[in-house]
């Protein structure tokens, strides 16, 4: 997705007077801009309290099809590895980013816990994965009548701080 941005800007430079070399250079100024806003918000103490307990009992791993920068919003430090889909990473609901963790943390699929908020590509891709799921959304409301549902989640989060029963 982030190639096909960078093409869209480079193209949409086009009737700027502008040399390949300077087209390409104001296409990665833009698109270098866009992501860094894309990652301009402040994560709750309440979410980093949680990582925080959940990173020192097991290891997390960030599985994204965006383009979030864990290190700028400061959550870095909590997590083993943070995968995000790319060329050489299919995006979820395709399973290479669940196989991946998996290999990271030499753990059978099943014994892995993957947390998403949606239902097709975080619950559906972890589950033909082979990975337990945990549905989460917050800020909406979460209710299966409303939502396309192809499998059910292994269990229905209400809040983030739900998964340190888990590991308590």
């Amino acid at each position: 997705m982030g190639r096909l941005r960078y093409e869209t800007l480079y193209h949409g430079l086009a009737a700027e007077k502008l040399d390949d070399d300077q087209r390409h250079q104001a296409a990665q100024s833009l698109f270098d801009y866009f992501y860094h806003a894309r990652s301009d918000f402040a994560v709750t103490d309440e979410v980093r309290q949680v990582l925080a307990a959940l990173a020192a009992k097991v290891p997390l791993i960030a599985i994204t099809n965006g383009n979030v920068d864990t290190v700028q919003i400061g959550i870095d430090e909590f997590f083993t590895a943070t995968y995000h889909a790319s060329l050489g990473r299919p995006s979820k609901p395709h399973r290479h980013m669940f196989d991946e963790a998996a290999q990271t943390l030499d753990l059978a699929p099943q014994d892995i816990l993957h947390v998403g908020d949606n239902l097709e590509k975080d619950v559906l891709g972890a589950h033909r994965a082979g990975l337990q799921t945990a549905w989460i959304a917050v800020n909406r409301p979460m209710d299966l009548r409303h939502e396309d549902v192809s499998v059910l989640p292994s269990v229905h989060l209400h809040s983030l701080a739900e998964l340190l029963w888990f590991v308590d």
